[in-house]
C-alpha cells in the first residue's frame, strides 16, 4: 500500500520520462488508480474546459485522483493529485462549449 504522502512520487515514477503523451499518461493514470493508497476513500475525476487560472486563457485537460483523509475516524480534508495538460484554446476547443 502506498502512503498518501508518497503517492505523487509513485505516479511520477510510473510515468517515467513519457509525461507529454496524453495516451501514455492516461494509461499510466489508470494503472495508478488501481494502486491502494492509505486514505479513507479515493475517487477519480476528469476535468476539462477553457479557464484563465494561469492568467492566460488555456484549455485545461486533467485526470485527477482525489483522496479523503480522516483523523480519529472523522473527516479531516481532501487532497488531489492532478495530471494536467494545458493547450492553446484553438477554435475547435472553444466550440466544445465545456
Amino acid at each position: 500500500m502506498i502512503k498518501l504522502q508518497d503517492s505523487e512520487q509513485k505516479l511520477k515514477e510510473m510515468l517515467d520520462d513519457n509525461r507529454l503523451d496524453v495516451m501514455n499518461v492516461w494509461n499510466t493514470f489508470k494503472s495508478f488508480a488501481n494502486q491502494n493508497v492509505e486514505c479513507a476513500e479515493s475517487a477519480l475525476l476528469f476535468e476539462c474546459g477553457i479557464y484563465s487560472f494561469t492568467g492566460e486563457e488555456r484549455f485545461h485537460f486533467s485526470f485527477v485522483r482525489q483522496f479523503v483523509v480522516e483523523e480519529d475516524g472523522e473527516y479531516s480534508h481532501m487532497e488531489q493529485l492532478h495530471c494536467e495538460f494545458l493547450y492553446e484554446p484553438v477554435e475547435m476547443l472553444k466550440s466544445l462549449n465545456l
